[in-house]
């Protein structure tokens, strides 16, 4: 705080402040002990809009948003006694000449040029107004990317919308080169004009000269822009850009756009920092989701391995137990029928003997594909082991399970599998045994096991059910006519 001065008038005291402060990039603005404006630097008129003979001898009241802050920084802050000063930090609201508000951050206080002289305020207002609202973005932005309760796509949608709303501009998109387009990923637009998933021709944007550049695209202007980007500044509509390139582990994967049909106000640094930061946060949340869906897929293709059988594609014994121990479970709880089918192909052994083993993993692949081609969606056919096979078949009784496998039994019949010109026709047998309270995997599975081994004992080619009653292939009703027309092609003569 200033107590005296070695000049005697008020003038030297003018004079002197306005060579002090002529080139200091805040507003520094003396009054007298009513608070009428002595002077004004060349920085303090621009910030509030006058020229320099509107404001001087005016009450200070006027660059103040409300009456009540100008009462209360009169009372609080320059009325504190001589040698003394507060530290609070002060935020005040003021208004420039053309009415807009903005945040300016006040210090200053009491002086007096000598004990002779009156009482004088000296006042320092800097505009905070973006710094302000940068530190909003800043911790916006850290409640988006920390959240947990927000999937990625929201996550990434919620910065389109943070970006849209703190530079002021209504169009907000991130998309990426896709062949010879421009794929728009995420969008923010009044009229939806650019949806998620449209695609935009690359003559039409500035997608090359952001990633040629890999810096910040910054033009509230399409004037001000270069000429090798105002076409495309036009195409889209924009007379405002505020764009930044996205990366993705090091290289180039996209952009992050901000655009407005009508001019704005210039953007600043800080404008230019944020829209840089969203788009690495952005990089950030497509890098984090694809990490998470590449360790998805290697998660998936691990469970496929570890419950599919390898020669055939179908489901192992492992899958089959596990599937066999929730379909007992289901059926205990919302009382539904399940049925288990065992099925072992009828003198396996001879066409491995004949052809050999190559020829014998083949017929097995070609009764997988069959079997696949006639099941149900919800029906799960497992390869056991060897040459033996079950087929688990959810809301399904004895009945109904007995007229599948004929139907198998049809098309495998009717349908050899030729092997150097010879057809190779599959027979099987199957034993089916249906889910009885108090049934687990092992009792189910005997039951269907023995019916199965009956079915061998009755001559092969056939099925038999837990209560022994023989199904031979064209026994069962329309199990022949309930076969689609050719399902495949018959297999090249090998």
């Amino acid at each position: 705080m200033i107590q005296a001065f070695p000049f005697q008038s008020a003038d030297s005291i003018e004079h002197m402040l306005e060579k002090i402060f002529a080139h200091v990039e805040v507003a520094v603005i003396l009054t007298d002990a009513t608070r009428q404006i002595l002077m004004i630097n060349p920085f303090g008129l621009k910030m509030f809009g006058y020229r320099e003979g509107e404001i001087l001898g005016q009450s200070v009241r006027c660059l103040y948003a409300e009456q009540e802050e100008y009462v209360t920084q009169g009372a609080q802050r320059f009325n504190y006694p001589l040698g003394t000063h507060s530290d609070v930090q002060s935020y005040v609201q003021f208004r420039r000449k053309d009415g807009s508000i903005f945040t300016g951050e006040v210090h200053g206080g009491q002086m007096r040029p000598s004990k002779e002289d009156g009482l004088y305020y000296l006042g320092f207002v800097k505009d905070v107004t973006s710094r302000l609202a940068a530190d909003q973005a800043l911790s916006a932005l850290h409640k988006i990317t920390s959240s947990r309760k927000m999937s990625h796509h929201e996550r990434v949608q919620a910065i389109i919308d943070l970006g849209c709303c703190h530079f002021g501009l209504p169009i907000g998109f991130f998309g990426k080169k896709q062949d010879d387009h421009y794929q728009v990923l995420w969008s923010r637009h009044p009229e939806n004009a650019y949806p998620p998933g449209a695609q935009l021709n690359l003559s039409q944007t500035y997608y090359h000269q952001i990633l040629d550049s890999a810096d910040v695209l910054a033009f509230s202007h399409l004037a001000s822009a270069p000429l090798s980007a105002q076409a495309s500044f036009h195409a889209l509509g924009a007379e405002a850009v505020l764009a930044a390139p996205v990366f993705l582990d090091g290289e180039p994967y996209g952009t992050l756009n901000f655009l407005s049909p009508v001019t704005c106000v210039p953007f600043s640094n800080q404008d230019v920092e944020l829209v840089r930061l969203f788009a690495e946060w952005i990089g950030n949340e497509v890098a984090r989701a694809k990490d998470i869906e590449a360790l998805k897929e290697a998660q998936e293709r691990l469970q496929r391995l570890a419950t599919t059988d390898t020669l055939t594609q179908l489901y192992n014994r492992r899958f089959a137990e596990q599937a066999l121990v929730q379909e007992i479970d289901r059926s205990r709880r919302y009382h539904q029928p399940f049925t288990l089918v065992q099925i072992d192909f009828d003198h396996f052994k001879n066409v491995n003997d004949k052809y050999g083993h190559e020829v014998g993993d083949l017929a097995l692949c070609y009764f997988a594909d069959a079997i696949m081609q006639l099941k149900r969606a919800p029906d799960m056919i497992c390869r056991w082991g060897g040459e033996e096979f079950v087929a688990i078949l959810p809301s399904t009784a004895i009945q109904g399970a007995a007229t599948f496998i004929a139907r198998v039994a049809c098309y495998l019949a009717d349908h050899p599998l030729y092997v150097e010109g010879d057809p190779v026709i599959l027979r099987l047998s199957a034993g089916v045994a249906t889910y009885a309270e108090g049934d687990n995997l092992q009792t189910l599975y005997a039951r269907a096991d023995k019916a199965m081994y009956q079915a061998k004992h009755q001559g092969r080619n056939c099925i038999v059910d837990e209560n022994d009653q023989c199904y031979g292939c064209h026994d069962v009703a329309d199990a022949k006519a309930m076969l689609p027309p050719d399902i495949s092609p018959e297999p090249d003569e090998a």
